[in-house]
Order: structure tokens, then sequence, then C-alpha cells
């Protein structure tokens, strides 16, 4: 159970930080990095980071869907699985280990050669909160 003054804390930290809709390339990029802090220090899963991580992602996908026409476009497994290590700073070995899987397998994936299974889309979507469709 969190207690009262670690909420009014992060709420406190909310405020200052005018999370607010992103209007600039710059704001864009400080709201990437405020999301890497969160993840890093908190248990997004868990409420109230929940709410926040969630907030801060609709802001940078609608900004993503105003800015870059590619942001719209579908990606393959393989660059998802790319981008997600590269968001997190994980090499191949670590990706492997977090999801559960022999580098290997991961390797295969990560050139093309294999789709992710439902299985690991659901790893995925749950470790990294990344709706996934296989």
């Amino acid at each position: 159970m969190m207690h009262i003054e670690a909420i009014t804390k992060n709420w406190e930290a909310l405020h200052q930080s005018q999370l607010r809709p992103i209007e600039t390339e710059a704001q864009y990029l400080e709201m990437l990095e405020f999301m890497r802090q969160l993840m890093r220090q908190y248990n997004t899963n868990l409420e109230p980071h929940r709410s926040l991580w969630r907030l801060a992602a609709q802001y940078i996908s609608h900004w993503e869907a105003k800015t870059d026409e590619l942001a719209s476009q579908p990606i393959q497994g393989h660059e998802l699985l790319r981008a997600i290590a590269d968001a997190q700073q994980l090499n191949q070995a670590q990706l492997a280990e977090r999801l559960e899987i022999n580098q290997g397998h991961l390797s295969r994936i990560l050139r093309g050669e294999r789709r992710i299974s439902q299985k690991l889309a659901a790893k995925l979507e749950r470790l990294f909160r990344i709706p996934i469709k296989t």
C-alpha cells in the first residue's frame, strides 16, 4: 500500500512538470525523458504512476501522429523489438532475459525470420505496456 506522503510527492512532481499536450519538439523530448525516468524510478503498473504514465503516453502518441508520417505506419515485430531494446537500453541478451526466451530465438525474430507468437506478444504487452497485434 502506498503512503499518502509518496502519493502527494508524486502529484506535486506532476504539477511542477506541468504535464500537458505537446506543442514543440523540445516538449516532446522532455516528455520522452519524463517517461524514461518514471519507468526507471517507479512501478508504472501500479497507481498513481500507471495513470501518469498513460497520460504521458497519450500526449506522445498524439504528437507523433500529428508530426511524424511514419508514426502511423504499421511496423513489423522485429522492428518493434529493436525499438523496445533501444528505448530500454537493452542488448539482445538482456532483452531475451527480460522476455524469458532463448537468445537465438530472439535473434531470428530480430532478423525477421520468425514472427512474434501470441505468448510473446502477451509478455511484451505486460512488460512494456505496448499493445501488440500478431
